[in-house]
């Protein structure tokens, strides 16, 4: 009745998580599923792929901005934003209980849902990557459960359930003149606002064959002239996602993005794009942010490629590094790119 499962990109975590739910309400174990997601295009992909695998469409109710928080409805998908502050009322209608992406349940308010969600017969958490700390592990397994591994993505890829993948990492040298120490924040802004590195990722974007997923972190300070610049070249088939997209718009840009005939882009934040979101025909992604040594991040934001496609034979991940190694001493962007390559060994 817990369990922390780890269940890679593209190993079927939605259809696990549905068949969990559904067995339970038929078998008459449970009477309402509560089903958490970090963010509202996760809530309403869920409630699609439960529809796609069978669903009646008014047996699940998603909460999220705006939304009615009470319903009639078994199956209840919801972003935790949206029910957080609710009491152990609210909680108890629930008698299951499961944790999408629960990687991030070490956060303080979601450790308070789990908690205060006192009268619940199963509680389980899914995600496809854990933190590398022992007290981040702890945590999760506090709330859910130990762990159970369902797959590794090598053993996925080795037995043709997900994509093959290659790593480029391009390393952009810059001229002596613009190497000198800074501290973290000055080598960011430095990056960040380089004109010769934004056209260069306008190029690199626009020119390789597939659709491309280009990930950046911070909205003003890069991802709008990021998105600004590849769009010059295409804005029909060039789209912008961060938090302020409603999730309507997020999941209308996912539909499109894989119906579509021709090579898309889209610029997306890593909050909104690097974890969770269902895209089988992104071939490319491009890691367009100066600095990285997150685990979750950088390998959920690989899985984005990982999906099956009859147009892709092999996905590519561009992880782009800058070299301002000033009298033998590295860089923050190089030394992060030390721990990148450690991950993906490791993997």
């Amino acid at each position: 009745k817990r369990k922390t499962i780890l269940s890679p990109t593209s190993s079927g975590k939605s259809l696990i998580i549905y068949v969990i739910a559904m067995f339970c309400l038929y078998k008459g174990w449970v009477k309402k599923p509560l089903i958490i997601a970090p963010t509202i295009n996760l809530v309403m992909q869920m409630k699609s792929d439960f529809i796609e695998y069978g669903c009646k469409a008014d047996m699940i109710h998603t909460i999220h901005y705006g939304q009615e928080k009470i319903t009639s409805a078994p199956i209840t998908v919801s972003t935790w934003q949206s029910i957080a502050d609710y009491t152990p009322d609210y909680f108890n209608q629930y008698d299951m209980f499961i944790g999408d992406e629960a990687h991030g349940f070490e956060a303080k308010s979601l450790v308070s849902i789990c908690t205060r969600h006192t009268k619940c017969k199963y509680k389980f958490g899914f995600t496809g990557t854990l933190k590398n700390g022992k007290t981040h592990r702890l945590i999760i397994e506090g709330l859910f459960g130990d762990q159970y591994q369902t797959i590794t993505t090598k053993e996925m890829i080795d037995q043709g359930y997900a994509s093959k993948l290659k790593i480029n990492i391009i390393v952009l040298n810059y001229p002596h003149q613009y190497k000198k120490l800074r501290d973290y924040h000055e080598e960011l802004d430095f990056l960040l606002n380089s004109e010769p590195r934004q056209k260069f990722i306008k190029h690199l974007a626009t020119s390789v064959k597939g659709s491309t997923l280009v990930l950046f972190q911070f909205v003003k300070k890069h991802g709008v002239e990021l998105f600004n610049k590849i769009s010059e070249i295409d804005p029909t088939h060039t789209h912008f996602v961060y938090g302020g997209v409603p999730g309507e718009d997020r999941e209308t840009i996912r539909k499109i993005i894989e119906s579509s005939v021709v090579d898309e882009k889209v610029v997306a934040s890593t909050g909104t794009f690097s974890t969770g979101v269902n895209i089988k025909r992104l071939k490319n992604a491009i890691f367009a942010n100066p600095t990285n040594k997150s685990k979750v991040r950088t390998l959920q934001s690989i899985g984005r490629t990982l999906r099956l496609h009859a147009e892709k034979d092999v996905a590519i991940l561009y992880d782009i590094v800058d070299n301002l190694t000033y009298k033998g001493n590295l860089n923050y962007s190089l030394k992060h790119l030390e721990e990148r390559i450690k991950m993906y060994d490791n993997e």
